[in-house]
């Protein structure tokens, strides 16, 4: 019964002892594991959901696609509706996190279910054929209901939750949104990618981002093996690079001030201080709830001064408070300016991209000396691996990653139409000398933008 892909083996440990700071505690292991299973339970529902999708519309009855019927098309309607219904979306979610985890265990798998005998229904007799693959996709939901708990009993463990809470309220760890919404769960995620390559510091890390990470560890491990990239390189390597090009803005065109837009829980301002001291002034900014959450670890850490500081900032505003206009008049013309949008523009409609690039280049021209950088995809350079990422990616922001240019020309030719004087599109392979970036098909794949 379900889930034949995924063999189980008994483990026996003799003699052997663990210690809470040896690893996860049980509850800890048993959140990841929901977490898992979720995610493999939203899966199969969307693969029933196409393959429903496309059976409906090749089989004919009636003279008609079956798609024409209203039974039918009342089904794909069902399942494409369990399939964008994310919980706690409207605010009611538990506050937990092992709550959080639970509820979307039992949200995704019991959606599996659903919309799998919807499928199999649509398919009709051959719905129940091994050939078909959907009776295959049934068998894995009915797992996940029962994994690593039955539902039954998980409802009773939420309940339990609830009471202990005194009541259901609006939880932080929200992984829905649009636009700079959806920035703010992968925030988390590469914190713990920077944290588990060395670059950031343990106030910097969250849990929230070891859950997201150990989720996609699967998909990345297969990926590795087969000689595709992963997303850790591809995000390692776009950093670097960032950092590469910031300390040669620093070393070589003597800018001394840098604001990042949407920082989230970087820690590369950190890093950047405590390298150059009190000659560079780094300003981080972000949306009111992130900002909060970074100004609040670099006080514990004793990082905060007024040349290192974090302000609110909503990198879509024209003009007046928390914009960048406003904040690039509180700066030193004379001193230069960089100003980097890390993880940024993938989330954003075109429109939106051209709106900042234009209010980024109209700031950096009223400086000595300006530079833009930021991490960009192209679509004409994107090989089936890449795209499965940007869905891996969706899937967990609940929102569209866009690739906005085919190609490098077309990046340059927007960049120069938003008021840029110069613009670059470097690869990150080109600058591994500088970088420490090691040659890998997730590295191949980083591109970042360098104007001014």
């Amino acid at each position: 019964m379900g889930l034949r892909g995924a063999p189980a083996a008994s483990i026996r440990l003799s003699g052997a002892s663990c210690t809470r700071a040896d690893g996860h505690s049980g509850q800890e292991a048993l959140d990841l594991v929901r977490a898992g299973t979720a995610a493999i339970a939203r899966g199969v529902a969307r693969r029933a959901r196409e393959m429903a999708l496309e059976y409906a519309g090749e089989r004919r009855q009636g003279g008609v696609a079956i798609i024409e019927h209203e039974a039918v098309s009342d089904m794909l309607s069902a399942m494409r509706v369990r399939e964008a219904y994310v919980p706690g979306a409207g605010g009611g979610g538990p506050c937990s996190p092992s709550a959080r985890a639970l509820t979307e265990k039992i949200a995704a798998s019991e959606a599996a279910m659903a919309s799998t005998t919807d499928a199999v229904q649509v398919f009709g007799g051959t719905g129940y054929m091994v050939e078909t693959g959907v009776e295959k996709l049934m068998r894995d939901a009915e797992y996940c209901r029962l994994f690593p708990e039955p539902n039954h009993v998980g409802h009773r463990e939420l309940m339990a939750l609830e009471h202990a809470d005194g009541k259901f309220r609006e939880n932080e760890w929200r992984m829905t949104g649009s636009g700079t919404e959806a920035i703010s769960p992968t925030a988390h995620a590469t914190s713990y990618v920077w944290g588990r390559n060395g670059l950031s510091y343990p106030e910097l890390v969250t849990r929230q981002g070891r859950v997201m990470f150990e989720v996609m560890r699967p998909m990345m491990t297969v990926s590795g093996l087969l000689g595709g990239p992963t997303l850790e390189s591809y995000l390692l390597a776009r950093h670097r690079t960032i950092d590469a090009l910031l300390e040669r803005a620093i070393e070589e065109e003597g800018v001394t001030q840098v604001v990042e837009i949407a920082c989230g829980l970087s820690p590369r301002g950190l890093r950047f201080k405590r390298r150059h001291g009190e000659q560079l002034t780094y300003i981080e900014a972000d949306l009111p709830g992130m900002a909060a959450r970074k100004e609040a670890a670099l006080r514990r850490m004793g990082a905060l001064s007024e040349t290192h500081r974090v302000v609110v900032l909503d990198a879509l505003k024209e003009q007046g408070p928390n914009s960048l206009r406003e904040l690039a008049g509180t700066l030193k013309p004379d001193r230069g300016l960089v100003v980097i949008t890390e993880g940024l523009l993938g989330y954003l409609e075109m429109g939106l991209v051209q709106g900042i690039w234009g209010r980024v280049a109209e700031t950096l021209a009223g400086f000595r000396a300006g530079r833009y950088m930021a991490d960009i995809q192209l679509s004409g350079e994107a090989d089936p691996w890449v795209r499965v990422f940007r869905g891996v990616l969706s899937m967990f922001v609940r929102g569209a990653v866009h690739t906005h240019f085919a190609d490098q020309p077309a990046a340059v030719s927007a960049l120069e139409r938003a008021g840029f004087k110069e613009a670059a599109i470097r690869r990150a392979m080109d600058l591994a000398e500088t970088n420490g970036v090691r040659e890998t098909p997730g590295a191949r794949m980083a591109h970042v933008v360098h104007a001014g």
